[in-house]
């Protein structure tokens, strides 16, 4: 059968071709092919497709298994979205804000922060390289990092939902 049955003449002229031609160069092909319905409707799949050859190395066949990846994609985009929404709101706070790993890497900051602070992410990488730019006085700085400590604990155990609270707005 033509590849027609199964893709749109946009699909096979913008997508199919190249695969096939890898399919041709490599032996098998794997990734994002658009597809069509037998209501005409169309829908993204992922492929994965190879030769099949006789003991002499003819080819004899492709072999071929494709998944609808309509759902996961929506999912990929919502979460896109969502991420740009939360950057966004990110760099409109108008405090300096950096979001720190578990290993204490810095992984991100927003604009007011360095404006604020006035240093490079390559100058301070991390919460360590924070704490001993701002906090030169050891003693100081062993003082703030007790602080830190207690509060993210307090957190932990605030948002573990050890308790509820009831919020009156008037």
């Amino acid at each position: 059968q033509h590849l027609s049955i199964f893709h749109t003449a946009e699909q096979v002229r913008n997508e199919v071709e190249t695969a096939n031609a890898i399919l041709r160069e490599r032996g098998s092909f794997s990734g994002e092919v658009g597809h069509r319905r037998a209501d005409g409707t169309t829908f993204p799949a992922y492929m994965s497709t190879a030769v099949l050859r006789d003991n002499e190395q003819q080819p004899i066949g492709l072999l071929g298994v494709m998944r609808d990846i309509t759902e996961s994609r929506e999912a990929r985009e919502r979460l896109e979205a969502s991420e740009t929404r939360l950057r966004r709101m990110f760099e409109a706070i108008p405090v300096p804000l950096a979001y720190v790993d578990r290993s204490g890497k810095i992984v991100l900051r927003n604009r007011i922060w360095y404006r604020m602070f006035g240093y490079t992410a390559e100058e301070i990488p991390s919460q360590r390289e924070w704490a001993l730019k701002v906090y030169p006085d050891p003693e100081y700085r062993a003082m703030v990092i007790r602080e830190w400590h207690a509060a993210a604990a307090t957190f932990r155990r605030w948002s573990a939902g050890s308790s509820a609270r009831t919020a009156t707005c008037v």
